[in-house]
């Protein structure tokens, strides 16, 4: 089996102007690290929002079933996306296995893409 490696992304999408705003990546080498990643550009943008945001925000963060289930996901090679709503912006956090030798090639995915799609079905 090769080794896998988890590419995570965090993309803000403008829903007014319809831009991406590419807010950071970094790879990983377990579901776990990419699950904390995830978490960590969580607590970034929790410290950015309104409070009703911040709540929800919370609440995600606190979420024991939630978590498994992307570990779980992530474990057997699904990718976990999370997207966070305030106002006319909308976050999207994603965590995504990919092979080890492709880890620093990103340019061939674009979750930009992604990011509109989750807005536009909000």
């Amino acid at each position: 089996m090769p080794t896998k490696t988890f590419w995570c992304e965090a993309i803000a999408l403008n829903s007014t102007t319809g831009h991406p705003h590419w807010l950071g990546a970094h790879a990983t080498s377990t579901p776990r690290l990419a699950l904390r990643w995830i978490r960590t550009r969580a607590l970034a943008i929790r410290d950015q929002v309104d409070t009703p945001e911040r709540w929800l925000i919370d609440a995600w963060l606190r979420d024991d079933r939630e978590h498994q289930y992307a570990l779980d996901l992530l474990t057997t090679g699904g990718m976990y996306a999370h997207t966070i709503h305030e106002h006319a912006l909308h976050y999207l956090l994603t965590a995504r296995p990919i092979p080890r030798t492709a880890a620093h090639q990103p340019g061939d995915t674009c979750m930009h893409e992604y990011a509109r799609e989750a807005a536009d079905a909000r």
